[in-house]
């Protein structure tokens, strides 16, 4: 999925909350929907007051598009750490799996 650096269809500071038919909250900016936690809005949503109906659009503030946006960094910032921790054990368990094929050097002298 490519993220576009400037929105079509408005301007990156037209937030609006919206709710499709099936109940998924989600927030845009212009016509780009932002890779944001949908949990995270419903909490800011209630946290404001914002009722959002199925089918419903409503521009909201920045600043609830900041918070939405912020917690969603955190959470990339937490994969990345986590991936990399991951990395480094599968990285240290291959060099065990690839050791264990290596002939041992004593057995070849024989």
């Amino acid at each position: 999925m490519q993220i576009p650096d400037s929105p079509a269809g408005g301007t990156p500071r037209d937030f609006r909350l919206t709710r499709s038919k099936d109940g998924l909250l989600r927030l845009l900016a212009g016509a780009a929907a932002l890779p944001v936690s949908g949990a995270y809005l419903e909490h800011l949503a209630e946290q404001g007051g914002l009722a959002v109906c199925p089918g419903q659009e409503r521009t909201v503030d920045s600043a609830l598009a900041v918070d939405a946006l912020e917690e969603a960094l955190a959470g990339v910032g937490h994969s990345i750490v986590s991936a990399e921790a991951l990395k480094r054990r599968l990285l240290f368990f291959l060099r065990l799996a690839e050791g264990a094929q290596a002939p041992d050097a004593g057995s070849e002298a024989a």
